[in-house]
C-alpha cells in the first residue's frame, strides 16, 4: 500500500459548543501519530492522548476521528496534525530477500515522516497560522533584540509540541 500525498494536518476547527469529533484526512499508523492542539481564550495547549482524546481508524488510508473525551466549548479551536516520531521503530534483520509484508510498513513509516518533515520545513508558519506557539525571539544586531520575527521568516527544527 502506498501513503497518498497530504500535508497531514486538518483544522482548524472552529468550534460553536459540544463537537467530540474532529475528522482527519491522512494515514496513520498508531494512535500516538497525531498531536492535537487546543486554542481557547488566547491560549494554545497540546491535548493528550487517553485523557483528552482518543483516534478512531489507525491504518485507514483516508483518515478518521480524533474523538474528544469532553466536549468543545463555544470559541474552542482544534487543529489536528501528523506527529510520527522521527524514529525507526523496528529492526529488518533478515537472511534472504526481504518478503513486501516486512518492507512496505517500513517504506509508509518514511514516508509519512518525509511528509511531516516538509510540512515543517516549509516553515513555523504553520503553527504561527493556527496559534499553536509564538514566533521566536531573535537579536539581528539591529536593534530588534525581542522583536517579533513574521512567522515567514522562521524555521523551526525541534518538536513544535515543545514550542521550538
Amino acid at each position: 500500500m502506498t501513503v497518498a500525498a497530504n500535508d497531514r494536518l486538518s483544522g482548524p476547527f472552529e468550534c460553536t459548543g459540544g463537537e467530540t469529533l474532529l475528522p482527519y484526512d491522512f494515514k496513520i499508523l498508531a494512535e500516538g501519530d497525531i498531536a492535537v492542539w487546543r486554542l481557547r481564550g488566547g491560549g494554545a495547549e497540546p491535548l493528550v492522548l487517553h485523557v483528552d482524546y482518543t483516534v478512531t481508524n489507525v491504518g485507514n488510508p483516508n483518515g478518521g476521528n480524533v474523538v474528544l473525551t469532553v466536549a468543545a466549548v463555544a470559541l474552542d479551536q482544534y487543529t489536528v496534525e501528523g506527529a510520527r516520531p522521527a524514529a525507526r521503530t523496528s529492526d529488518l534483520n533478515y537472511n534472504h530477500a526481504l518478503p513486501p509484508a516486512a518492507l512496505n510498513p517500513e517504506l509508509d513509516s518514511l514516508q509519512i515522516q518525509i511528509a511531516e518533515l516538509s510540512r515543517r520545513m516549509d516553515g513555523a508558519e504553520v503553527h504561527a497560522r493556527h496559534g499553536l506557539h509564538p514566533a521566536p525571539q531573535v537579536d539581528d544586531g539591529g536593534g530588534l533584540a525581542g522583536a517579533d520575527v513574521p512567522a515567514a521568516r522562521c524555521t523551526t527544527f525541534g518538536d513544535p509540541r515543545a514550542g521550538g
